[in-house]
């Protein structure tokens, strides 16, 4: 029979309620273990009556281990029926929880609904641990409800409940809030409430229960008991158990709500705001919810927390379907050959998305999946993805004309566990992620101790280790600060392809980096992946510097640089870069300081290659500290003026005489910059962190630095006026620009200078002048010239201009030197950063800006005022040379410097030498326009 036909027979015999059989699940906790008692990971098995128990089936054996070793080919079809008949039972429950609460039999509530901006969205985290309750327009969630064991559990993204104590807000709520409340305590939405509601709070107003029983007629009695602490006895005295946002976090929050709901106690959380709640968080994920974190609805449309006047009991229940699409997808993935274009329809891709949510979700709060409970549904389609995950053919499968092996190498790839110790791989490789060679690779049989400093409060960081595919590792937390929170996974990517999308066939893993699996203390922490990769650990709650002590095997050694100590050791170089040569392992990975990197192997190769004789490669320390840390991050944080690199003897001179707190906190260096070659978010490169590349080498020349100053970006960079000017994509290249000065200073290697363009500026300045124009008008015609021009090369070119300016002023410089150049974009960028973060009334003038009232003003006026005060001159003739407008407020705060005027000058360079200072020469063009010298 095919697997076609066998489904088919299955959901018949299911509807007509004459299956016999079948494996139950497991625990009892939510809709998930509705009248299937057992134990995890089990069948129903045999009766106790004394005789021999049969071996557990290598399907059982699997559910109960999560190894899937023993699984055969022909296993597959029976994991899949299994899937189906199980998520086709978990889907009733909950359509008739809702069903009972909406009243589809009856008068159907109130249902348009609204929450407002200051609340959180709040929407099951699993697809059988809670229930959609309440869905906004847009699908976010509003409330969610839950059963687990005898109990059941109520939760809402904002105080519902508090408004329904009263009789003035959102008064629409208050039906179908008491069926749900009615339904929390007695499992029916119009049971009979006790005379008298027995409660306890955490976190909450008691006022609020008291008058919103008293709404219901219902007299109540607090029952005073610290419910959040996991060493309370008098929580059987309530029945209802209320928890508000400001409930105290602590580790055992949620485990100890999860066993009162268990215990058949009624749960109901409240959340007050759009801010995050650690402890409601904690709470709500022990229940199978999700909280969202900040802004929470702040900045959400409407839609986003209410529900439009049209929405019907039948829409409702619609949207608290959770596994409907999953059924849908399992009854596809039976199907043998089909044609569908997933590219137009992607329909059947909601289920494996969903299923994959539920998977993430798990392993991310900590609960590895096969030793959680009421998680068969979950385990079965993890291991018929282990099954079917032998066959996927990377780059060979066609997205349209072999539908349903591109659907099953899509659920396959998207369906994993990583929290056990066990899984399998391909064994022709995972396309460009991981080559085939990679499983041959020897791992490591005995424990090793790996000592990492912590660079940031929280991120990710490279530990020089990779996970093989389909090989487990083990890993201890040996020593960690307390209150730190630490986790692993493979790879830090954010953009890994789309085989929806993807131009070609099937190339790689849907998404081949793992999620985060949390590290317990004091235990053996499983971990196994399916497509390998560098393992990076993940860490929160941390202080810059502490050091993290991890205790790992089965794992490799690879082309991992790590310079973000100091230099290491040659022998550690040596076997990095014999690795680098052998490109057996699919990555490579660079640390230094402010800085990681990850790149393919083979682009790696290339990194090192670059710039080289043919036949050599970079050392090391060339690569990584001389250029990438040295030219690349270096130059980017001079120019931003971070505390990370030291001031110069002027810059600090004149930030003292200025009163400005050039060391202050607030030009601290960003966090920990990432980067990765293999595939962009958008375009060949794209900013953010990680900045990604589309195999880029790594080096520095314009693409990297371009990137990077998008990160970081200060106001005085970006000038708009009258909409048009230097914005994105030329604001960044102010950046880009000095890290090519600053390349050709130290390094001697010019990038030939075309993108800051010195004499296309000046022939503005001549075309302009060329009009026998005067004060206003002619200042006008410059505007329209330069900024409101299509060319960036000239504005970048006007940045510069003014930086000649400081040279010459305050080093007394006949020509520019690269050094001084970037010593004035410092003081800019840490002038800017205190008028943002520092100004008050009283310091107005130390920035130039004692005629403003607040520290509001464009960004043309602060590059004015400030350039003007760093340089120690009057700029307003050089800038309506320029074609920046000021305002009478600018002009006078800066007079009040009573500083000389600056004269109009010029440094001319010659074509492509915009970053060969040495070969450049000055011009007066004050009442006079000479002819350019080259």
């Amino acid at each position: 029979m095919t697997h076609a036909r066998k489904l088919v027979t299955l959901i018949a015999c299911l509807v007509l309620s004459a299956c016999g059989g079948g494996g139950g699940d497991s625990g009892g906790a939510g809709f998930a273990g509705m009248g299937m008692p057992g134990t995890p990971g089990t069948s129903t098995g045999a009766p106790d009556d004394g005789t021999t128990t049969p071996p557990a089936s290598p399907i059982d054996a699997a559910l109960d281990s999560g190894d899937p070793s023993g699984l055969r080919p022909e296993d597959r079809a029976t994991l899949l029926e299994r899937a189906t008949r199980k998520a086709i039972e978990l889907r009733a429950r909950p359509q008739q929880v809702l069903a009972d609460i909406y009243n589809t039999k009856g008068q159907v509530p109130n249902l348009a609904l609204d929450i407002g901006k200051n609340s959180a969205a709040l929407t099951p985290a699993s697809l059988t641990q809670a229930i959609p309750f309440i869905v906004a327009d847009d699908g976010s969630g509003i409330a969610a409800i839950a059963e687990l064991g005898d109990g059941r559990a109520l939760a809402y993204g904002a105080d519902v409940l508090g408004w329904m104590a009263g009789t003035t807000k959102e008064q629409q709520h208050l039906p179908l809030f008491t069926r749900a409340f009615t339904w929390v305590m007695t499992g029916q939405a119009e049971g009979t409430l006790p005379a008298t509601l027995k409660f306890s709070q955490a976190g909450y107003n008691a006022g609020a229960i008291k008058n919103f029983a008293t709404r219901l007629q219902k007299k109540t009695q607090e029952i005073a008991c610290d419910i959040a602490s996991p060493t309370n006895t008098c929580w059987r005295d309530a029945d209802l158990l209320v928890f508000g946002a400001s409930v105290a976090d602590n580790p055992a929050l949620g485990e100890l709500v999860r066993s009162y709901v268990k215990a058949g106690k009624a749960v109901i959380y409240m959340h007050s705001s759009w801010w995050t709640a650690p402890g409601g968080t904690r709470l709500l994920s022990s229940l199978g919810m999700d909280l969202a974190a900040d802004p929470g609805n702040f900045f959400a449309p409407a839609s986003g927390y209410s529900v439009s006047a049209g929405r019907t009991a039948v829409d409702a229940l619609a949207r608290g379907d959770q596994l409907g699409s999953l059924v849908h997808t399992l009854e596809w993935l039976a199907k043998d050959k089909y044609t569908q274009d997933f590219a137009v329809d992607n329909a059947l891709i909601v289920g494996i998305d969903a299923a994959r949510k539920d998977l993430s979700s798990t392993e991310l709060a900590g609960r590895p999946l096969f030793k959680t409970e009421s998680t068969e549904l979950q385990r079965l389609l993890v291991l018929w993805a282990d099954e079917w995950r032998r066959d996927i053919a990377y780059g060979k499968i066609n997205r349209t004309s072999d539908a349903a092996n591109f659907l099953r190498a899509y659920a396959s790839d998207s369906w994993q566990a990583f929290g056990r110790t066990a899984t399998t791989t391909q064994p022709g490789g995972q396309g460009d992620y991981m080559p085939a060679g990679a499983q041959k690779l020897a791992t490591s049989s005995d424990y090793e101790t790996i000592e990492l400093t912590l660079p940031q409060g929280s991120g990710k960081t490279a530990i020089g280790r990779g996970a093989i595919p389909a090989k487990a590792v083990a890993l201890e937390i040996a020593e960690a600060p307390v209150g730190v929170t630490l986790g692993v996974q493979t790879s830090h990517i954010r953009t890994y392809g789309n085989p929806l999308t993807d131009a070609g066939n099937y190339l790689r893993p849907r998404q081949a980096p793992s999620w985060t699996v949390p590290l317990q203390r004091d235990a053996v922490n499983d971990f196994v992946t399916p497509f390998g990769g560098p393992l990076f650990l993940s860490y929160s709650g941390a202080t810059a510097g502490q050091k993290v002590k991890l205790r790992v095997k089965g794992t490799v050694r690879y082309a991992h640089f790590d310079f973000s100590q100091g230099t290491p050791a040659q022998a550690e170089l040596d076997a990095a870069m014999a690795a680098l040569q052998r490109q057996d392992y699919g990555w490579s990975t660079f640390k230094f300081r402010g800085g990681e990197l990850q790149q393919t192997i083979a682009v790696a190769l290339k990194s090192f290659k670059s710039g080289m004789p043919t036949g050599t490669l970079r050392t090391p320390q060339d690569l990584v500290t001389r250029r990438i840390e040295g030219i690349l991050m270096d130059t980017n944080h001079m120019s931003n003026g971070y505390n990370d690199m030291k001031m110069p003897s002027t810059v600090s001179t004149l930030c003292t005489s200025f009163a400005w707190a050039c060391d202050d906190a607030v030009h601290n260096a960003p966090g920990v910059q990432h980067f990765v070659s293999w595939l962009p978010r958008c375009g060949s490169g794209c900013s953010g962190n990680p900045i990604d590349s589309d195999n880029w080498a790594m080096d520095i020349g314009w693409g990297w630095p371009h990137e990077l100053g998008h990160n970081t970006v200060q106001p005085w960079m970006q000038i708009v006026i009258d909409g048009k000017g230097c914005s994105t994509e030329c604001d960044n290249n102010t950046l880009s620009s000095a890290h090519m000065l600053r390349r050709y200073a130290v390094l001697g290697e010019d990038d030939s200078g075309t993108r800051t363009a010195h004499a296309a500026l000046y022939k503005m300045i001549q075309d302009n002048r060329a009009l026998a124009l005067s004060g206003e008008p002619q200042r006008a015609d410059m505007q329209a010239r330069l900024w409101g021009g299509p060319e960036q090369s000239p504005m970048l070119a006007m940045y510069f201009q003014l930086a000649f300016l400081y040279t010459q002023a305050r080093h007394s410089e006949a020509q520019p030197t690269a050094a001084s150049t970037i010593e004035f974009l410092t003081l800019l960028s840490k002038g800017g950063r205190l008028v943002a973060k520092k100004w008050s009334t009283n310091t107005a003038g130390n920035y130039g800006m004692s005629g403003y009232a607040s520290n509001s003003i464009s960004n043309h006026e602060l590059l004015y005022v400030l350039s003007s005060k760093i340089i120690g001159q009057d700029l307003r003739n050089v800038f309506a040379m320029y074609g920046v407008p000021l305002t009478q407020t600018a002009l006078d705060s800066v007079a009040a410097l009573t500083l000389p005027m600056a004269p109009q000058r010029f440094y001319a360079l010659g074509a492509n030498k915009a970053n060969q200072l040495s070969t450049g020469q000055w011009l007066s063009v004050q009442g006079q326009t000479p002819v350019y010298p080259f």
